[in-house]
């Protein structure tokens, strides 16, 4: 890896960990915190070459914390996801945090970026990702949520608003207010 990207990569780390404690250690009376578990179902491309060591299909597992400041529409999301073997073409597993800024209520958006992390990728961790989410948060009792979701993710930004609904994937988080 390039000193200027291993730079780029300490420095946007080093942003989200003290983004990550400034929220954390806001009082409880500021904001709401939730953390979660989930599962994403995700499938690659068809136009990928087939026999490239490339899953075609899987369900990751993913820890998610969230922060809103207020009552308000703003959240804040940091996401962990775990593949197992074989994403991305890699041998062993892979880790992908994800940050979010997520807008809306019950029925919500949000964008985000992220990296993924495997030691058996040449390339780790690999260059950013770009990520859309769209969702619908249903309460079951005080202080559970469910969240349901479609996702898409992109290497280019501009590209989040030309998706492809072949490329749409599909996740569910279980959320417990703290």
């Amino acid at each position: 890896m390039s000193d200027s990207r291993t730079s780029h990569l300490i420095r946007a780390l080093a942003v989200t960990a003290v983004l990550a404690g400034y929220w954390c250690a806001a009082p409880a009376a500021a904001g709401e915190h939730s953390i979660g578990v989930g599962l994403h179902y995700w499938q690659t491309l068809d136009d990928l070459v087939d026999g490239a060591g490339l899953e075609e299909d899987g369900v990751s597992l993913l820890l998610a914390y969230q922060y809103a400041p207020s009552r308000g529409l703003l959240r804040f999301e940091i996401d962990l996801e775990y593949f197992d073997e074989g994403f991305g073409g890699s041998p062993d597993a892979a880790y992908a945090p994800v940050a979010y800024l997520v807008v809306g209520g019950k029925l919500y958006v949000a964008a985000g970026f992220g990296v993924t992390f495997s030691s058996g990728l040449d390339d780790s961790p690999s260059d950013p990702f770009y990520t859309g989410r769209l969702g619908f948060q249903l309460e079951l009792l005080p202080g559970l949520l469910l969240d349901f979701n479609a996702n898409y993710r992109t290497n280019a930004f501009e590209e989040l608003g030309d998706f492809d609904v072949d490329t749409l994937t599909l996740g569910v988080i279980a959320r417990v207010k703290i």
